[in-house]
């Protein structure tokens, strides 16, 4: 008796809503170059959540199928924002007698 191979395999991963993919850092086995679709996708599930779907086709008993996300929090940190307005006041300082006007 010969082993049936698995027409399609999926995996769904849903994320909490605090957090999000930011990269798919593995998938295995690699994709071939002649795979037109990709085999790990990231999508939004119920309109709401974020996750990844990994879809695999033709596996064989004993294959073996991952996939490897980096996942940050959703929420944009203030400390970019703050580093950028703290280089630009010392900038501005930096630089105040090129823009002051002449007092002759």
């Amino acid at each position: 008796m010969q082993a049936a191979p698995i027409a399609r395999y999926t995996l769904d991963v849903l994320l909490p809503e605090a957090s999000m993919v930011q990269q798919i850092t593995e998938q295995l086995p690699r994709p071939k170059r002649s795979e037109v679709l990709p085999r790990v996708r990231l999508d939004r599930f119920e309109g709401q959540f974020q996750g990844a779907s990994l879809q695999m086709s033709n596996l064989k008993q004993g294959d073996r199928t991952s996939m490897t996300l980096h996942i940050v929090d959703a929420q944009r940190s203030m400390g970019w924002l703050l580093i950028g307005a703290a280089l630009s006041i010392a900038y501005l300082f930096g630089f105040k007698d090129l823009v002051k006007p002449d007092q002759g």
